[in-house]
């Protein structure tokens, strides 16, 4: 009931509207007046016309019109005899949908429907008894899956960066600058955030990382020196990869032993030496899994909403994107557009992303961390000056040879300095200042890396393994076959010459 004639325009009051943004926007830009529904009279308040267009607009891009027919399969259930199978139609209601959806009163949700299926009636659809968008009858539900331009230009980027311009490309930044815009305010449905800290102060303080070895001359220097030899490779012998360019080193890891074995595949007889890195300085992490559990808040009635809701739908299927397989061979091509993303992120967002965790394709459980090149430095093992280092491989008993790795450092014996006797009267040449020595080299040659360190080794974590078997997992289908008998060609034999009819 409402306290005012069906003649005159009704108008809604902000306090029966209890969906939080309409509420404030009414009382923001409303009219003092007298409610229609509540029949309070002064407060600020919308005609139902206004707040027609608000829910015309919010159902047209997050909801969708339910089907009033059956589809195949359920059309097929509904013909089986033996089935119990009743269909009903999907989604709510159309006035119900209204009514929860804008949190107002059954009569007002009412009144908007029937605003609204006069703005969308079709005569010529109605003759023959077919539905309408808002009429009376129809259903509708939330949408799944929300179109988005991001999606849509996904594939005129990676033409772009391909095939167009691969170091200076304007569309490429345009295009990711729109893609990851405010990615620190992303949090997932329970409140996580998609950029995670690395760090002693962190959940993430440390990744493991292996490398496959054939020789024995490998293995001897990558268990001396595993601060040079297995962390990332110097520049000129940097390879592309997935989240790096060919000679832009990156430090490819995992947050487990048992991945970062997988990942480099080892084969059959090879050894792989796995070691822990601590991670000595905080570090920003962009968690691709997490992404995939985005999600955007904020009111399907707010016009900024369908966008962010848009953004964070694309984000959702960006792990698949970055981390789906590539086949050998394609690499230096395919990895184009991830390595363009990695770069983005390194470079030109702000704050810094210092690495990427995505999904590992070897195993179920594990994720893979890259660091990029400005936190992938790992510091040095502190030897003193003269250290030799000596690798055991192992050792003979009664029972033959023993495999037992074991790494010694000899550093050298401490110098005693003897003070010297001196004489007063006697000028000593030593005792003057030293003249300056001029560098070899630049100084920016001398010490040209300048990135800090962002790893360390823990020099008593190493392992060495061998691969003794492998393991597959996979999904199977069987192959039918069967061999029929062609019918004839009616068309053909029709075509024949005279004489050729059997």
């Amino acid at each position: 009931m409402t306290n005012e004639a069906d003649d005159q325009v009704k108008r809604i009051c902000a306090d029966c509207v209890g969906e939080s943004f309409l509420s404030r926007l009414i009382r923001a830009t409303g009219t003092p007046s007298t409610c229609s529904y509540c029949g309070f009279r002064r407060r600020r308040s919308w005609e139902i016309d206004a707040l027609a267009d608000k829910v015309e607009t919010a159902f047209q891009q997050h909801f969708e019109r339910t089907s009033d027919q059956p589809d195949v399969y359920e059309e097929m259930l509904l013909r089986d005899k033996e089935s119990s199978y009743n269909w009903y139609r999907s989604g709510e209601p159309i006035a119900d949908a209204i009514e929860s959806t804008a949190g107002v009163p059954g009569d007002a949700a009412k009144d908007i429907v029937e605003i609204l299926a006069e703005r969308h009636a079709d005569w010529d659809r109605d003759l023959i008894g077919e539905e309408t968008d808002f009429s009376d009858d129809s259903h509708y539900r939330e949408r799944t899956d929300h179109g988005s331009m991001l999606r849509t230009m996904w594939f005129p980027f990676e033409h772009s960066i391909k095939t167009q311009a691969r170091f200076f490309n304007s569309i490429a930044s345009e295009y990711l600058s729109d893609v990851f815009k405010n990615l620190d305010s992303l949090r997932t449905q329970t409140g996580q955030r998609v950029i995670i800290k690395a760090g002693s102060d962190s959940s993430l303080k440390s990744l493991f990382r292996a490398r496959v070895i054939f020789d024995q001359s490998s293995l001897e220097s990558v268990l001396a020196r595993p601060d040079h030899n297995l962390g990332p490779p110097p520049s000129r012998l940097a390879t592309a990869g997935r989240m790096n360019a060919r000679g832009v080193a990156a430090f490819y890891s995992a947050t487990n032993p048992e991945t970062a074995i997988a990942e480099v595949r080892p084969p059959v007889g090879s050894d792989v030496v796995v070691a822990r890195f601590k991670v000595t300085r905080p570090l920003r992490i962009l968690d691709l899994t997490r992404l995939e559990r985005a999600t955007a808040t904020g009111s399907v009635f707010d016009p900024e909403f369908s966008n962010r809701l848009e953004r964070v739908s694309f984000l959702q299927t960006l792990n698949h994107l970055m981390t789906r397989p590539v086949m050998p061979g394609d690499e230096s091509l395919e990895y184009v557009t991830t390595q363009a993303v990695a770069d983005y992120l390194a470079t030109a967002y702000r704050p810094a992303i210092d690495g990427i965790a995505y999904r590992s394709a070897q195993v179920k459980v594990g994720k893979n961390v890259v660091l990029f090149n400005h936190a992938a430095r790992v510091e040095e093992l502190d030897l003193p000056e003269g250290t030799s280092i000596e690798v055991s491989f192992g050792h003979g008993s009664d029972e033959g040879w023993e495999t037992d790795f074991d790494v010694t450092e000899r550093i050298p014996p401490p110098v005693e300095v003897k003070a010297k006797e001196t004489d007063p009267f006697i000028l000593s040449f030593d005792d003057l200042p030293a003249p300056p020595v001029l560098p070899a080299a630049p100084p920016y040659i001398m010490d040209w890396d300048q990135r800090v360190p962002a790893l360390a080794v823990d020099t008593e974590t190493v392992v060495v393994h061998h691969i003794d078997w492998v393991r597959f997992g996979s999904s199977n289908e069987k192959v039918g076959r069967q061999r029929v008998v062609s019918k004839p060609d009616r068309a053909a034999i029709g075509n024949r010459p005279r004489g050729l009819h059997k």
